[in-house]
């Protein structure tokens, strides 16, 4: 474990300032007591912290990306902030996390006084027109992930052709009353999923579609689907988001009569299972 300035200045006998201004090569210090202080710290194994020197120096915030999201809810956000930490930490450069949550117009102001490198604004909402002038003010270059907002950079999944090609595979599978379970916040991404889909299935005669929206989580989507394929109301389901997608699965297995078809999305891979009806 390496030692501490003030580990290195009861050694010495000096004060925390003189230390510290030997370690950070400044003059003023006589060089006996210079020579004294580096050996004590070479042999107490002494390495600077490099964070806490970049927030002395004001040069971390210039090698700082902000990542801006109202909540964190399910692995999706774990998996997607995993990736950002990883490849910025591949280009040196550092990652805050910023939680909107119910401070939205404190953290926004905060973060526009921070003097970043850039923002990365994940899901919804967007900016309010105050907030991007508060943002635009201090020219950090700023984009949205995982959602499209006209006349800025986006990061951003095709919901609409994701949507329609849930649509298409359900109807390829034969199903014939659908479901789609959604979220109850009605988010951009799932308008935009939902819409798509409904249009493509309408497109097919003798189609029943319904829709259907609980919390964003594996339980409810388990106890869902679990109550909606006993009663033998769906045969098919397209899952708003992949955590859902999930629960439904199990509560699919454990409670299905019938065929049952899950179509998940953003994930963009679409699993089919046949279960054996109950005799």
């Amino acid at each position: 474990m390496t030692a501490t300035i003030k580990e290195i200045a009861k050694t010495a006998g000096v004060g925390l300032g003189t230390v510290s201004r030997v370690l950070n090569n400044q003059p003023y210090v006589k060089d006996s007591v210079r020579k004294k202080i580096l050996k004590i710290a070479k042999e107490l194994n002494y390495h600077p912290n490099q964070a806490a020197r970049m927030l002395v120096k004001g040069t971390y915030k210039q090698t700082t990306i902000g990542l801006v999201l109202p909540f964190i809810t399910h692995r999706f956000f774990f998996e997607v902030i995993e990736g950002i930490y990883i490849t910025l930490s591949s280009l040196k450069y550092n990652m805050l996390i910023f939680n909107t949550g119910q401070s939205r117009e404190v953290v926004i102001e905060h973060i526009s006084k921070e003097n970043l490198a850039g923002l990365i604004f994940f899901g919804d909402p967007p900016l309010t027109e105050s907030e991007q002038k508060l943002i635009e003010a201090q020219n950090t270059p700023f984009i949205y992930l995982d959602r499209y907002q006209e006349d800025a950079n986006c990061i951003y999944f095709d919901n609409f052709a994701g949507g329609k090609q849930a649509a298409g595979y359900l109807i390829e599978k034969k199903c014939r009353n659908i479901l789609f379970l959604g979220g109850i916040n009605h988010t951009q991404q799932q308008n935009d999923r939902q819409s798509s889909f409904k249009d493509e299935i309408s497109k097919s005669s003798g189609v029943q579609f319904r829709k259907r929206y609980i919390p964003v989580d594996e339980k409810e989507a388990y106890y869902c689907l679990i109550e909606e394929i006993k009663e033998k109301r769906v045969d098919g389901v397209f899952c708003f988001a992949d955590v859902m997608a999930i629960g439904g699965m199990a509560g699919g297995c454990l409670g299905a009569l019938v065929s049952f078809v899950v179509a998940i999305f953003p994930l963009i891979i679409f699993f089919g299972f046949a279960f054996l009806q109950k005799k």
